[in-house]
């Protein structure tokens, strides 16, 4: 009858333990998320307005002024999507599926995703960067 006296606290501190630990993981995949739909907005806004610019070019603006800020948005959307992998355009699948396996930000991974959908849509360099989303989004195993 002691023991399970003794046990009780215990089984109390690991069920706490426990919750905390779902809290956090919730907390961080909430970040995650946000995180990425900040990065969606932006890029698309910056997508958009390099469209409207574009359309801008049959209006009666200045040729240059459009120009110029048709390089600056591109820019922005090259600078806000480009994976941060050096020489990433020059690798092949393997080695860029194996270059995704290193990183860990959620971000990241996303913008490996849009630049990769976007350009070369490699389903090797894709499969990678969906799973370590979804491996970001699981719950750790209890300790």
């Amino acid at each position: 009858m002691f023991e399970s006296l003794k046990s009780a606290p215990e089984a109390l501190r690991e069920r706490q333990n426990d919750l905390v630990r779902q809290l956090r993981h919730r907390a961080h995949v909430v970040r995650g998320e946000g995180r990425e739909r900040i990065f969606e907005v932006e890029a698309d806004a910056l997508k958009r307005l390099g469209d409207l610019l574009e359309a801008a070019e049959e209006l009666p603006l200045s040729e240059r002024w459009v120009e110029s800020a048709e390089k600056i948005v591109e820019d922005a959307l090259t600078n806000l999507t480009t994976p941060d992998v050096d020489g990433y355009d020059a690798l092949n699948a393997k080695s860029a599926a194996k270059a995704v396996r290193e990183i860990d930000d959620w971000v990241e991974l996303v913008r490996v995703r849009r630049y990769e959908s976007d350009r070369k849509n490699r389903k090797t360099v894709l499969t990678v960067v969906d799973s370590k989303l979804a491996a970001l989004k699981e719950l750790p195993a209890a300790a």
